[in-house]
């Protein structure tokens, strides 16, 4: 049993119990149970870090008795161990070795193989058929072996064959070369420089020859081992070896017995020292310099085929094999990856910086990544990924085709090494891409520029995606149709709003994510048009109107083309980003596309205007005053009085004269005067003050609420002289002081409260009217500008409605918009109310409202 030189690490232990817990979850609840992948993860995270202390030797758990033996450190007998030791035996196993080359699929195939068999004896069966003589798997399997021994002698003594000492000997090889084997040529690339000694003479092993050792190997495993062997007839076959052929099998032998500490060569032997073979002799070949980095797979793929013939005729296998079709590219997949493997650094670094970098396996591109990262070279990590990525569009085919298959496999160690690397990687396949002409590399390419394009959206590589949607720009104009294919499967439109709300959540809009919204401008401009009517806060609006203004041009344009050609009940959705981008284009363009509008489209522009909050909002409104709807014009000139825009206040004054909307309600003049005393203009003190004391006769000569509106106003303006200016008006203290509310600078929110809102004492019953119907709701909240509906009740949402409130001797009627709806609930907004209700309304508020809730601003 092989015996690592390291020493037992604390954590060795832990893996232990833990492959024990796994070994059993997956027997249990089947590797897809959620108990068997958290503690799948748990054990492979602890085997590599095992592993890798184990050194180059790697983890070797082997059985002695009911004990567990750990990298040759006897275990104590736990109960974990002693659970372990035991489905070990009942397998017949004897030690498993775990070496630096596993990878997370094969040991995801070893614990399938205790996961699906439910007999012990199945268990060695699965193994071995998934790791016998496939080295590069990382995982050897050594089996409990019973030998019976002969009464006379030992089977060894028949079968000299199958010892690996004798047959060494027979070969003139007594102990193993203190050298290796060198050559007199030409490493790949570098001439070999300085002597070279006794060993230079030496020549490299020919295929041919490879092709009669192989032969040779076969007819060994054909020989039965308790049958004795003509000593006489083997001795001619081996001096009938070349003596290159002689120096490999006797280097080989002597290699893998140390290696192994093989002092028998089965099967299963026999299998590993072929391929070894046909390793050697392309390495050989290679270094010597006959051949270059394109033959070696080639030369590997005859040699494979020559020992899958010799697999099948190993006694033990013929069985195992009768009728099976052994894939001959697998072999030399294997053997192929074993060979850039086996290389000496030096020679291999020559190709891996070469145009023939396309010649090594994209595991072992990986892996020399890997090392070059562990050692701290970065950048010569980084080369080789920018050399293997360049290759996809090498002039030769089989080049392209080999490197699009491999990217599609390497495109997680891309995104993991360097974001710059990546980026200029998937810039390399788009370009190819829009090239190529072949139909087959173009599957392979678009393959690993899904794969990529996947990658880049699902981490963020802003650059990689900038290159992707250069690319689909390109396809899009030679090849519509397969563009439009590739589009939604990379699914790059549906993460924009997930984009977005990264940048908008981390400030600071950096100029590749910036680049990758120029080039989507439309999805840029209807996520963007779209979020700004939905903030509650300022502080997030503000955030949106930066990122458009950062994105630029590209976006405004789409902004613009939308309100201009756009159906108006869409064209009206950008309104409020525009109006923060380029005022003057929505002044000028937004009345002409609201004309002959419904009223829906009429209150979706002023909720824009409303929410995004421009501070020319209260001119575009007032210009269009008279394009409004009659139910949506008290809530625009309620916004106009919260713009601040003191340049709107004479146009205000004609409305509550009623000389811009002759035939405006009082209520709409009421809202007039309001908008007024929340601008603060001082030459409209004496206008305000006419609506408060001219009379008429012997009767005051406007209503109570537009005195009161304009006293209320007055106040605002002054609050000390008001006061005593309209002391003797006969206005109600109490009503006077239940008046509109201004905007507050220190309050972080987009919607302005316009009316204190008192919650009623107990619920006030009401009558609704509606296009679905009559329904009696109670009034639980209430203001002057709406209030909260509940009980058991359908109606329309944004839909007018007729609203009767009982209260008092005569009831209270409103004109109000229904704005949500849910179970049992309903908010509504006032839009229009005679005179005389709004004062009822306004007595019951008064009545109702706690002291706190009102502001004293004139004595009472």
């Amino acid at each position: 049993m092989p015996i690592a030189s390291e020493t037992l690490t604390p954590a060795m232990p832990d893996f232990v119990r833990s492959l024990n817990a796994l070994l059993k979850f997956a027997r249990l609840y089947g590797l897809h149970h959620i108990r068997s992948d958290e503690q799948f993860e748990r054990t492979w995270r602890e085997l590599k870090s095992t592993i890798q202390a184990s050194g180059p030797s790697g983890l070797v758990i082997g059985v002695s008795g009911a004990d567990l033996v750990l990298n040759g450190t006897m275990l104590e007998s736990s109960d974990a161990e002693k659970s372990l030791s035991s489905i070990l035996r009942n397998a017949q196993i004897s030690s498993i070795v775990f070496t630096s080359d596993l990878f997370e699929d094969s040991f995801l195939d070893f614990v399938k193989a205790f996961a699906r068999s439910s007999k012990s004896r199945d268990i060695l069966g699965l193994l071995k058929n998934s790791f016998d003589s496939r080295s590069e798997r990382g995982i050897r399997i050594n089996q409990l072996r019973f030998v019976p021994v002969h009464p006379d002698e030992s089977s060894s003594a028949k079968n000299w064959l199958r010892d690996p000492e004798k047959l060494a000997q027979a070969l003139g090889h007594n102990s193993a070369p203190a050298h290796p084997r060198q050559f007199s040529s030409f490493a790949f690339g570098e001439e070999l420089v300085g002597e070279l000694g006794e060993h230079a003479s030496a020549q490299p092993i020919s295929e041919r020859e490879s092709l009669e050792l192989l032969a040779l190997l076969k007819n060994i495993g054909a020989q039965a081992e308790h049958q004795p062997v003509d000593d006489v007839e083997w001795k001619q076959a081996l001096d009938s070896l070349s003596q290159p052929a002689k120096a490999v099998l006797g280097e080989l032998l002597h290699e893998q017995a140390a290696k192994l500490r093989l002092n028998r060569l089965d099967d299963v032997a026999l299998v590993r020292l072929q391929g070894e073979v046909a390793i050697r002799c392309a390495i050989e070949h290679f270094e010597s310099g006959a051949i270059g980095p394109e033959a070696v797979r080639p030369l590997l793929a005859r040699l494979c085929l020559k020992i899958a013939d010799a697999r099948t005729a190993l006694p033990s296998r013929k069985a195992k094999f009768a009728g099976a079709k052994i894939s001959a590219d697998s072999q030399t997949d294997a053997a192929e990856r074993q060979f850039w493997a086996s290389l000496s650094p030096g020679t291999r670094d020559s190709v891996l910086l070469s145009e023939h970098i396309w010649n090594i396996p994209p595991r072992n591109i990986q892996q020399c990544a890997k090392e070059f990262q562990k050692a701290g070279d970065e950048e010569r990590a980084r080369q080789i990924l920018r050399q293997y990525a360049r290759c996809a569009s090498s002039p030769d085919a089989t080049a392209r085709k080999r490197v699009a298959a491999g990217l599609s496999e390497l495109v997680e160690f891309y995104i993991d090494s360097s974001t710059e690397v990546f980026s200029e990687s998937m810039q390399a396949i788009g370009e190819q891409l829009h090239r190529e002409r072949d139909p087959e590399l173009q599957s392979l390419l678009s393959a690993a520029f899904l794969k990529f394009s996947e990658h880049a959206v699902e981490h963020r590589n802003f650059p990689a995606v900038r290159e992707m949607l250069a690319t689909l720009g390109q396809l899009e104009n030679s090849r519509p149709t397969w563009a439009r294919s590739l589009r939604p499967r990379i699914g790059f439109d549906n993460r924009i709003p997930e984009f977005i709300d990264g940048a908008l959540r981390n400030g600071g809009f950096h100029n590749d994510f910036l680049d990758v919204m120029r080039a989507v401008p439309h999805a840029a401009a209807d996520q963007l048009a779209a979020r700004i009517t939905n903030v509650a806060r300022v502080s997030e609006r503000e955030k949106i109107v930066d990122m458009a203004s950062a994105i630029g041009e590209p976006l405004q344009a789409k902004l613009r083309q939308t309100l201009e050609l756009a159906p108006s009940p869409k064209a009206v959705r950008v309104v409020g980003l525009l109006s923060r981008l380029q005022p003057s284009v929505v002044a000028q363009l937004l009345p002409s596309r609201i004309t002959s509008s419904v009223r829906e489209t009429h209150d979706e522009a002023l909720r824009q205007l409303s929410s995004a909050g421009a501070p020319e909002r209260g001119q575009m409104l007032m210009n269009m005053l008279d394009l409004l709807d009659s139910m949506i014009l008290p809530m625009a000139l309620d916004e106009v009085g919260f713009c601040g825009d003191k340049a709107v206040a004479s146009d205000l004054l004609r409305v509550a004269d009623a000389r811009r909307i002759p035939d405006a309600s009082d209520f709409v003049r009421v809202k007039a005067i309001e908008a007024l005393g929340r601008l603060r203009v001082p030459s409209m003190e004496a206008e305000l003050l006419r609506f408060v004391q001219e009379k008429r006769a012997w009767r005051w000569a406007f209503p109570s609420e537009i005195r009161l509106a304009a006293a209320q106003a007055l106040i605002k303006l002054d609050p000390e002289r008001a006061p005593i200016l309209i002391s003797n008006c006969g206005l109600d203290p109490k009503l006077l002081n239940f008046a509109p509310l201004d905007s507050r600078s220190d309050r972080d929110f987009v919607r302005h409260r316009r009316y204190p809102r008192i919650r009623m004492p107990r619920p006030v019953p009401a009558f609704a009217q509606s296009a679905r119907g009559k329904c009696d709701p109670d009034v639980h909240v209430l203001s002057l500008e709406g209030g909260l509906l509940g009980g058991d009740m359908k109606l329309p949402l944004g839909a007018p409605a007729s609203l009767r409130i009982s209260a008092g001797m005569r009831p209270i009627e409103l004109d109000v918009l229904i704005r949500f709806t849910k179970q049992g609930q309903a908010g509504f907004e006032t839009v229009g109310m005679e005179l005389p209700d709004r004062a009822r309304l306004r007595s019951l508020l008064v009545s109702v409202a706690p002291n706190t809730s009102q502001r004293s601003v004139v004595p009472i």
